[in-house]
């Protein structure tokens, strides 16, 4: 099973909160990546306080006994980010958001795009794929 499950995809503006399509897609980024990293280090900080109970043989404390990290990974999915913007600046935040969740140890992501240079990304990152999609019309 999964430890969480975020999702970025869509695009438009949110006039009646006075946000650019361009700055809800990044605020919405922002949430998941601090999600996913406050969530990394919960599970590690959870494993540190663990170890220091272990330490300390006068308590007798089943937290410390049973506990274990949580391993499971979290799941990404984005589909087109950075299309808001400038293809050079959509390109550059989309290649960072990527980076920054190809350093999360235990983050699945699948991140869509029509950027063609990302399939260079593989060479900068041993953690991330690149994989080509195609669709065709029936016969």
């Amino acid at each position: 099973l999964l430890r969480s499950i975020s999702c970025r995809s869509g695009f438009e503006d949110s006039l009646h909160s006075n946000q650019s399509s361009f700055s809800k897609e990044v605020s919405e980024m922002a949430g998941i990546i601090k999600n996913v990293c406050e969530t990394d280090a919960e599970s590690s900080a959870g494993m540190r306080s663990m170890q220091v109970e272990r330490q300390d043989p006068g308590r007798n404390s089943l937290m410390g006994r049973f506990a274990k990290e949580d391993t499971r990974p979290c799941l990404v999915l984005v589909d087109e980010f950075g299309r808001g913007t400038s293809t050079l600046e959509g390109f550059s935040l989309a290649w960072a958001v990527v980076e920054a969740l190809a350093e999360q140890p235990r983050v699945l992501a699948l991140f869509t795009t029509h950027f063609p240079n990302f399939r260079l990304m593989p060479n900068v990152n041993c953690y991330v794929k690149a994989l080509h999609m195609e669709s065709r019309k029936g016969p």
